[in-house]
């Protein structure tokens, strides 16, 4: 059994830890205990305090003589936010001396993970911020084998606050991200607990440089794509079905909008904060100079190359400037035994890939993933119920020919060859030509034109169709020549060239 300590338990970060902690145990048939510290047990939420793997325990970070860590294996903390006006610094450095003090004393933690924010390497000019670099600088002299800092990028949740001028006749949101168009990382509290609960659940026995790890080792947690004020403004919009209004503060109205809720004591480092990230800000100019892992969704796949319907979601996902993680497999006599783990972690229900871990959820099966992904970014698909019916039907005939093309993998015979392709790519044709190209909906491009595009690039990599330009209906050699030349697109094709057998 390996035995958590969550210390704090109260921030949203430290529940979506715990519930994914359960979540992913249960998946992986691991056995563990959580113990939680609140300043008032009252409040751990019934759904852990239901679950007989779960504790929670009265105690203060601000009171050392109520942290009292034996037996924990793993400790995970945050640090708490001062809105009272103390010193931040000072505060974060106490309190992270007492969760030091608490873990070097109870002699059996293996490893400290610590939840910090972007900007933790700074001192300076960062507000809030600075608090995290001081937690870094206590936590990171624990004397234990194995320390994690993770720091997250700018929450999602921040936008709560905004949202209580929804209510009125004419709804709007307030933003401090200007100008309106200026786009950053976001990331789900949701998606911070999944990637913390893995990382508390990888305990080993050996220190982080048996890992290959520095110690600490730090890495970043980036949200899937970057959004911008008028994203936000858009998805609001959809979500309560009416027009939404965007206000913008601007750099210089910070202090007296932050004022009209804030204690004065605290204005002064959030309004510093919220500067740092803006266009020229401290944490903008001044990025970590050390190279940092960098964890966002996470894209599993094998170790095809360029082959296979996993590159179909691949060269979505980089066309629409998604950032991911990327784990490949290796598809050898290994491949079954890790088809099974993976089932067991609960990445995939198949056992078959792609998958697709993005915004605290799996996604797995191509062609669904992609059209749940079309919606998601609200663009890669048809309008109107005309254009989606022209977009489902292709991508239907896509999975016929991709059923064809696996079998052709042993070998290409005649008839594929000579008769299904040629139909496969007459049909395909005919629907193109009803928009002039290049894209299947005309000047729109969707998902399904990345479906057509594969399995052209994939007939040529087998060797079943000649290398462009070919014999290919027009409106084929169009959409390929097109796709090639997409920015994204272009750049990733330049690092992974096609060189036939």
């Amino acid at each position: 059994m390996t035995v958590i300590t969550i210390a704090p338990a109260g921030p949203k970060t430290a529940a979506a830890t715990i519930r994914a902690l359960f979540e992913q145990a249960a998946a992986s048939g691991t056995s563990i205990q959580v113990r939680a510290y609140y300043r008032d047990t009252a409040k751990a939420p019934q759904e852990f305090s239901t679950n007989p793997s779960f504790k929670a325990v009265k105690g203060d970070l601000e009171d050392p003589s109520s942290l009292d860590f034996s037996g924990s294996d793993v400790v995970w903390t945050t640090t708490p936010p001062t809105p009272d006006g103390r010193d931040t610094v000072a505060q974060a450095e106490k309190v992270s001396l007492n969760v030091r003090n608490a873990v070097e004393a109870a002699g059996s933690v293996k490893k400290l993970v610590l939840l910090g924010s972007i900007g933790g390497h700074l001192t300076e000019g960062v507000g809030e911020i600075k608090s995290n670099n001081a937690a870094e600088r206590v936590l990171s002299q624990t004397k234990v084998p194995q320390i994690t800092i993770a720091r997250s990028h700018y929450f999602m949740e921040n936008w709560a606050m905004a949202m209580a001028t929804l209510k009125g006749p004419e709804p709007f949101i307030f933003s401090t991200l200007t100008p309106l168009d200026y786009a950053i990382t976001m990331v789900a509290v949701k998606d911070i607990g999944k990637i913390l609960a893995r990382e508390v659940l990888t305990v080993a026995g050996a220190s982080a440089s048996d890992q290959g790890r520095t110690n600490p080792y730090i890495f970043e947690i980036h949200g899937a794509a970057k959004y911008s004020s008028l994203d936000v403004q858009r998805a609001v919009s959809k979500a309560i079905g009416q027009d939404v209004a965007i206000k913008p503060v601007e750099k210089d109205q910070l202090s007296t909008f932050f004022g009209q809720f804030m204690s004065p004591s605290a204005v002064p480092d959030i309004v510093e904060m919220s500067l740092s990230v803006l266009p020229g800000g401290k944490m903008v100019e001044e990025p970590d100079p050390i190279s940092r892992d960098i964890v966002r969704g996470v894209f599993h796949y094998l170790a095809l190359g360029r082959l296979g319907r996993g590159e179909v979601l691949n060269l979505f996902l980089k066309d629409a400037g998604v950032e991911f993680k990327e784990i490949r497999y290796p598809y050898d006599e290994t491949w079954p035994a890790q088809s099974k783990k993976l089932q067991k972690e609960g990445i995939t229900k198949t056992g078959l890939l792609p998958a697709l871990e993005y915004k605290g959820s799996i996604y797995t099966q191509h062609i669904p993933t992609l059209r749940f992904l079309a919606r998601e970014f609200g663009g890669y698909d048809g309008e109107t119920s005309q254009e989606k019916y022209l977009v489902d039907a292709v991508a239907d005939i896509y999975i016929d020919w991709r059923a064809q093309w696996v079998a052709a993998l042993k070998g290409v015979t005649n008839e594929y060859k000579n008769e299904f392709l040629p139909n496969y790519y007459a049909q395909i044709a005919q629907y193109y030509s009803q928009n002039k190209g290049p894209y299947l909906l005309g000047d729109k491009i969707t998902y399904v034109d990345f479906a057509v595009y594969q399995s052209i690039d994939n007939d040529m990599r087998i060797g079943s169709i000649p290398l462009l330009p070919s014999k290919l209906p027009d409106e084929l050699v169009q959409l390929i020549e097109t796709i090639n030349k997409r920015p994204n697109i272009a750049q990733y094709l330049e690092k992974n060239k096609f060189t036939p057998a």
